[in-house]
């Protein structure tokens, strides 16, 4: 369709333990669920700056102009992995994943998944 928009790495644009992830780039970040897990909740911060373009070190409250202002899409393959949220304890997976839609409420969040599920509660 004539538009490109590159795809970056996000063990790589992320990984480094003293890269802040402060984004000044545009374009796709790809990141697995198991890397959003990882780093207790530090990833999180380090996906929303790149995504915000502000700086996960001087990250504010919730309220943070940054993230009322994304407006971007976040897509969430598998989404069946992020499942269990409402499960005594939830997952780790389902509420980073819900921490993330809470952070960047004007975000335009799209599930897919290929897997069958028999109950709702199980995405």
């Amino acid at each position: 369709i004539g538009c490109y928009a590159p795809v970056f790495d996000g063990v790589d644009v992320l990984g480094a333990s003293n890269n802040s992830g402060s984004g000044n780039s545009s374009g796709v970040l790809f990141v697995t669920y198991a890397f959003l897990v990882s780093g207790k909740g530090k990833r999180l911060d380090d996906i929303i700056a790149w995504l915000t373009h502000s700086n996960s070190s001087t990250k504010a409250k919730s309220t943070n102009g940054f993230e009322q202002a994304f407006d971007g899409c976040i897509i969430l393959d598998e989404a069946h992995k992020a499942k269990n949220l409402c499960a005594d304890p939830p997952t780790a997976t389902g509420r980073l994943v819900l921490e993330l839609q809470n952070r960047l409420p004007n975000a335009r969040v799209m599930y897919c998944s290929a897997t069958g599920v028999s109950d709702l509660n199980q995405m």
